[in-house]
């Protein structure tokens, strides 16, 4: 009986793992060449990892105890996983922090302890420091931000997971609000949705019965 469960245990966390390889490579090439971003690779790869193969270990485990003692360690795993997608998603933003924030209005998708914690995410998202901003404007335009605004003030609005705005005045003197989108957003979106994409496989078991493939595939697009 134990070295069954043994063997089911070691070919979930094997189906997980390469899950993740498979689909988080999409995006490796575009994402490797500094240590900051092989960094977060590795953080996000590995934490969404765990929490799916947690999950497919759960569901193996559950045959073998009550379903009394099954619930309640699915409950606990429902708030310490929860907890960890939320510090995952405010650390490293991009595609984790946008998607935390539409699924916390989803309470039809996802257990309470999910929501409950990405609840939290919808005023999560950091500013970007000004010089960060002055250089993408600069780039954008290709003069000084001096010549494109009159004023610029260096304290966002608003700061979400894909950009942030900024109160400027232009040189004809109209007010108006600049969206800046940070940079090098759209490589790390693409690849935190193919984590994601990897992470829905390995936990749809636990979370309640839905179209997770059409979810993916719209919040994907």
């Amino acid at each position: 009986e134990w070295l069954g469960l043994l063997d089911a245990v070691l070919a979930a966390i094997g189906a997980v793992v390469w899950d993740v390889r498979e689909l988080g490579g999409r995006a490796w090439g575009d994402l490797r060449g500094t240590p900051e971003k092989t960094r977060r690779l590795a953080a996000t790869g590995w934490c969404l990892t765990r929490i799916a193969t947690s999950y497919r270990l759960h569901v193996t485990k559950s045959a073998f105890v009550s379903r009394a003692r099954a619930a309640a360690s699915l409950e606990a795993l429902h708030a310490d996983h929860a907890r960890r997608f939320r510090e995952l998603s405010e650390q490293h933003g991009g595609a984790f922090l946008k998607v935390g924030q539409l699924l916390s209005a989803r309470a039809d998708l996802l257990p309470p302890a999910w929501i409950t914690e990405l609840a939290k995410l919808q005023d999560a998202a950091p500013s970007l420091p000004f010089e960060a901003v002055r250089r993408v404007i600069e780039e954008d335009f290709g003069e000084p931000l001096d010549a494109v605004f009159a004023t610029f003030d260096e304290l966002p609005v608003a700061a979400a997971s894909i950009g942030q705005v900024h109160r400027a005045t232009t040189r004809d003197g109209r007010d108006v609000a600049v969206k800046i989108r940070r940079p090098g957003v759209e490589a790390l979106v693409a690849h935190d949705l193919d984590l994601l994409e990897a992470f829905t496989l390995g936990a749809r078991a636990s979370l309640p019965p839905a179209d997770w493939a059409t979810i993916t595939a719209e919040v994907r697009a």
